[in-house]
């Protein structure tokens, strides 16, 4: 069985035609056209709802039994790290706005 390298974030490794079927069917990463328009305290809210999920998530990675498993709970980690990116940077880009005053 081959290894299959992707580029496009979050970077993946994956040995099989089931687990990219898989990653096409649970990784889902909200864009920031979802999120302009956020205020800071929205925006804040849902950074820390991601924490706490990156937190869960991470648990159940350490008690995952096998590989298969451990591997499917990596592929949401890395979405909801990827989906945290974006709320940081659409947080940053709303702060500069409010301190520029063009809110």
């Amino acid at each position: 069985m081959g290894w299959f390298w992707f580029s496009t974030p979050p970077l993946l490794l994956v040995r099989s035609a089931e687990e990219v079927k898989f990653l096409d069917t649970q990784v889902c990463i909200n864009t920031s056209e979802r999120n302009r328009g956020m205020d800071i305290h929205q925006l804040k809210q849902r950074i820390d709802a991601s924490g706490k999920k990156l937190v869960t998530l991470g648990n159940e990675y350490i008690k995952s039994k096998d590989e298969i498993a451990a591997r499917k709970v990596l592929v949401k980690m890395f979405g909801e790290i990827s989906q945290q990116t974006l709320l940081l940077g659409e947080q940053n880009a709303q702060m500069d706005r409010n301190q520029k005053g063009l809110k």
